[in-house]
């Protein structure tokens, strides 16, 4: 499957380059370069991705770290919990030892 879909994506860079064969200038101020329109093409495409990534990479740095510190906010919060759960059980059982049984014979004579 990788294969085949590594072919197709050669195929399709060969066709888009052989069909986009013209020589075009570009001219940046009093700069003049001219080359093959599939290269003109590729090289501007490239550029907008290197400035988009630029541009998030930032973005996603920020909520990486936002992400890791509350991680570890959720892992204290979680932590606290279960000792506070062992407490108030073993509170519980100490209230359960402390109150007085009552004798099942008793509740059935009144």
């Amino acid at each position: 499957m990788l294969t085949a879909l590594v072919t197709i994506i050669i195929m399709g860079i060969l066709w888009f380059v052989f069909t986009n064969t013209g020589v075009v200038t570009v001219q940046l101020f009093l700069w003049n370069v001219s080359a093959s329109l599939a290269l003109v093409i590729s090289v501007t495409f490239l550029m907008g991705f290197i400035f988009g990534m630029i541009r998030l990479v930032p973005g996603f740095w920020h909520h990486r770290t936002n992400a890791k510190k509350i991680n570890i906010t959720l892992d204290m919060v979680k932590k606290e919990r279960d000792e506070l759960k062992k407490r108030s059980e073993m509170l519980e059982g100490q209230i359960r030892d402390l109150t007085p049984k009552k004798d099942p014979l008793q509740e059935h004579k009144t």
